[in-house]
Parts: structure tokens; C-alpha cells; sequence
């Protein structure tokens, strides 16, 4: 019986040693909230998955998830699966437009106690909604989080709200992205447990699973880190992050007096 005790982001980031667990015992029932739970199941077909309150089946050993790595004696170096280990389903209608397919994330979940030196205000998405032939969509799952009287760059932006039934309804959103970039969040272990590129912005003081300096983690191959220089200070990394946004193929490219084409 396996067991997540901690947040979103935790289970997903932990869920990654579940196929190890099987592989040693043979069967394993994991206890998630109902959020997470569509997304589990399909994800780890060989385990029984119940959401928080359900019936339990019998059991003889349990361990919360985020024990597993001293279970399994895991070292920075041997962390399993860091090229993805969840599934979603790249179906989702989103209408995508051409271009570099961006989703977007600058508020954590207000209630945790670090999501105010975590999260970013409105206004400092602006360099990154300004960078040409990125059709960027926001992953907030609130439709208030886009804030009334924003300014003309934010008209840019698309919604994704209404399709987030849980955590797999929002990892079938993902798969369809070229790319995310987001705050220290759930959506950061979303898209890299799934495989998929994620750009994180990070405060100068992070959370200690990012360590205290560098781009790559060990955790997920796909991920790049953006951090802040001084604490509270947005600018340098966001803007770093669009000029590496600017950088990347497939973007459209405007050209004065012509309509715009496929890079």
C-alpha cells in the first residue's frame, strides 16, 4: 500500500518510483487524492488505484511515496525515470494556432505558505507574450486568474480552464504543448513526469528538490531552470527565459507588410 501525504506536486514528482515498487513486490495499491487518480490509473495500469476516502483492500506493508527514495537508497545521481514515467493523452481540442505552442503558469496555489516568493504577478509575463509566433495558453485552473482590465498584450493569451477536469484532463493539455513554462508548481511536475519540455522560474531561494544553482535537474530531463538573482526580482530570469523563447525553432516570423509563415 502506497500512500501520498504530501501536495500535488509531491505525488507526481514521488509517483515515479511506483513501477519500481511493483517490480520488487508483484501488486501495490496507491492511495491518491481523486484529482490525481484518473491519472494514476492510467499511468500505472499494474497498480490498484483509490482516491483518498475509498475502501482500502487488505495490505501487508505501506509506506508513504515520499519514503520511497530511502527505500530504494536512490542517490541524486540514479533518480528513476527521468525522461517521464506518467501518460496523457495528446487529445484534447484546443484549437491550436500556428506557431510554438506555449502553456503558461504564474500562480501556485495561493494557500501554500511559500506561494508569494513563488509565484509571478500578471505583468511580468508581458516579455514572454511579446516574443513573435508563440501561441501561448494559460494553465491556470482559475478563470479569474487572468486579472479584469489587463492590458492589450494579455488579449494573447488563451484560457484552458474549463477543460481541467482533474490532473489527467490537464496532462492531455500538455501533451499537446511544444512547450511550458511555469512557477515552482504541480504543472512543473506535470510536464516533466510526462517528458515534455518545461522551463521553470525559480526564486533565488528555491525549494530544496531544485538545488541552489544550475539549469538541469536530475529529476526531469526536459526541464531547464530559470532562477532569480535576487529574491523578489523577476525581471532577469523572465527575460532570459524569452530571449531563449525568441531562440527556439518553429516560431512564426513576422515580416513587415507580409502575412506571417511557418519557420
Amino acid at each position: 500500500m502506497l500512500h501520498c501525504e504530501q501536495g500535488y506536486g509531491d505525488s507526481i514528482q514521488f509517483a515515479r518510483w511506483v513501477p519500481e515498487v511493483v517490480r520488487l513486490a508483484g501488486r501495490a495499491t496507491l492511495e491518491c487524492s481523486a484529482a490525481l487518480q484518473r491519472l494514476f490509473a492510467v499511468s500505472f495500469p499494474e497498480v490498484a488505484v483509490v482516491a483518498l476516502g475509498q475502501a482500502l483492500p487488505e495490505f501487508d506493508v505501506h509506506c508513504p511515496l515520499l519514503s520511497l527514495p530511502l527505500r530504494f537508497a536512490t542517490r541524486p545521481d540514479v533518480v528513476p525515470s527521468p525522461g517521464g514515467y506518467l501518460a496523457g493523452a495528446a487529445n484534447t481540442p484546443l484549437g491550436l494556432r500556428p506557431g510554438l505552442a506555449v502553456g503558461l503558469l504564474w500562480q501556485g496555489n495561493q494557500e501554500h505558505p511559500s506561494d508569494r516568493r513563488r509565484s509571478l504577478p500578471f505583468a511580468a509575463l508581458q516579455p514572454l507574450l511579446a516574443v513573435p509566433g508563440v501561441d501561448a495558453w494559460s494553465l491556470q485552473r482559475e478563470p479569474g486568474a487572468i486579472p479584469a482590465g489587463a492590458p492589450a498584450w494579455a488579449a494573447a493569451l488563451q484560457t484552458t480552464h474549463a477543460l481541467q477536469r482533474d490532473f489527467a484532463a490537464l496532462a492531455a493539455i500538455v501533451a499537446r504543448l511544444d512547450l511550458v513554462i511555469t512557477v515552482d508548481s504541480a504543472v512543473a511536475h506535470l510536464a516533466g513526469a510526462l517528458g515534455r519540455p518545461v522551463w521553470v522560474l525559480l526564486p533565488a531561494v528555491g525549494d530544496w528538490r531544485w538545488g541552489m544553482r544550475g539549469e538541469a535537474t536530475s529529476w526531469y530531463a526536459a526541464a531547464r531552470l530559470f532562477r532569480q538573482d535576487r529574491l523578489g526580482d523577476w525581471d532577469p530570469p523572465v527575460a532570459v527565459a524569452a530571449a531563449a523563447l525568441a531562440a527556439m525553432p518553429g516560431r512564426r516570423v513576422q515580416r513587415p507588410g507580409s502575412a506571417e509563415t511557418g519557420a
